[in-house]
């Protein structure tokens, strides 16, 4: 009841404005859903992009939605940030025209005018919100096994970037692992700030394995990063791995990939310069 109630007042905007196309964005959202209903019922074409990694209840709840609304007929066109994701919303929808449309960064944005590493130590490099999902604590107490794997003189230093509730939990493993003096917590930094990190750093990894189409990591790449990430989600339409990183199929291959960039200068100046040229 609710749900209709608050389509009214959306009609009547739609009507009022008299749009050319209506652009909905996820199906986990029911205003989203909602949307292409209406924009149907007024005859206004409409495109609905799937930005999120449905597996698991959000698959199955959205398959349960179609049964029972057919809402995945209401768009005029289907998409998705990946081939991933676009895989997805076709066992969910049964339409086999769900199109990729990518996450997409300006190159020229994240070029940045910091000269080069020169003297300074050795960073691995992160960007997201610290959410469970996300998994920054993964990264924590990834940094004893991949120490362990590296030569004693080799101690990188790990930046995440970002904060969100999972914030305390993090710092807890810190000081319980003591890894302190190897780990620099930013907190929120805007874009041109984060591009001078990135462009200090050595490696950006990403240890979520629910990234529908990671922009930080587009990002991470325009500064000439190599990458290292989990073999899940989108990912894997943006490294080709063994060339601009490597995509990892388990946490202990992650941590050894991650030890492997880290030890090897030239192999890391081989994939800076692949992500560069691609």
């Amino acid at each position: 009841i609710r749900s209709k109630k608050a389509l009214v007042p959306l009609e009547a905007l739609f009507v009022r404005e008299g749009y050319d196309v209506i652009h909905a964005h996820t199906a986990l959202s029911p205003l989203a859903i909602g949307a292409t209903r209406v924009a149907k019922k007024l005859g206004i074409p409409s495109v609905m992009t799937e930005h999120s990694v449905l597996r698991g209840k959000g698959q199955a709840l959205l398959s349960a939605l179609h049964k029972i609304w057919g809402w995945a007929d209401w768009p005029d066109v289907l998409s998705a940030v990946s081939h991933y994701v676009a895989k997805e919303v076709r066992a969910i929808s049964g339409r086999r025209d769900v199109y990729v449309l990518p996450n997409g960064v300006n190159p020229r944005e994240w070029k940045s005018t910091h000269a080069g590493r020169g003297g300074e130590p050795l960073r691995v490099t992160t960007v997201m919100r610290f959410t469970k999902r996300k998994k920054p604590h993964a990264v924590i107490r990834a940094i004893p096994k991949i120490n362990a794997l590296l030569p004693e003189d080799i101690r990188p230093i790990f930046t995440l970037v970002g904060d969100g509730p999972e914030r305390a939990r993090v710092e807890r493993e810190i000081a319980r692992l003591g890894v302190a003096s190897q780990v620099e917590l930013t907190g929120f930094r805007p874009r041109h700030e984060i591009r001078e990190i990135l462009a200090r750093s050595s490696l950006f990894i990403l240890p979520t394995s629910k990234e529908a189409l990671s922009i930080a990591t587009l990002e991470a790449r325009c500064c000439g990063l190599p990458v290292v990430a989990m073999n899940h989600g989108g990912v894997g339409d943006l490294i080709t791995s063994g060339r601009e990183g490597y995509l990892a199929n388990t946490r202990a291959e992650f941590i050894a990939r991650i030890a492997e960039v880290m030890g090897d200068d030239a192999l890391r100046a081989r994939m800076s310069a692949a992500t560069r040229r691609s």
